[in-house]
């Protein structure tokens, strides 16, 4: 089995300036799909700065009805001077309600996020089509070098 064919790649939060505040991705439908998983790519952040990746979930596809799910991955207070290039992953199994969001809560100082990436998997049927945040993607099976 190879990953590229069994999931979907989207790009639900594209780069965000250095703030505070919650930065909300797009909401997925989770429809047919058991699970995402949620990569939030940060780039730098203040010493001080406190930073957590969480989920919320809804019926309606609109983010006013979102609540937030219990559980959220948490930066280590230790290394927020060393935030630059480091991940957040957050996953999500079986969900409960039928829409999702992620969201990045920043608190206390700023602190950029570089994106944040969902990757949709266990889908009742195979992906057909990139999403239109996916540029491109490539399958190498047994590649000559070059």
């Amino acid at each position: 089995m190879n990953l590229s064919k069994n999931v979907k790649s989207i790009v639900v939060l594209p780069a965000q300036s250095a703030s505070q505040g919650t930065k909300k991705g797009a909401i997925l439908d989770m429809q047919g799909v058991e699970g995402v998983q949620f990569v939030a790519v940060l780039t730098s952040a203040v010493d001080t700065s406190v930073v957590k990746l969480q989920v919320a979930q809804s019926d309606t596809n609109t983010t006013g009805s979102m609540v937030v799910l219990t559980g959220s991955v948490d930066a280590p207070a230790a290394v927020a001077a060393n935030l630059s290039g480091k991940a957040l992953i957050l996953d999500l199994y079986k969900p409960l309600k039928r829409y999702i969001e992620p969201q990045v809560v920043i608190a206390t100082e700023n602190a950029t996020v570089s994106c944040i990436i969902a990757i949709m998997y266990e889908s009742r049927s195979k992906p057909q089509d990139l999403d239109d945040s996916v540029l491109s993607d490539l399958l190498l099976i047994s590649p000559e070098e070059a």
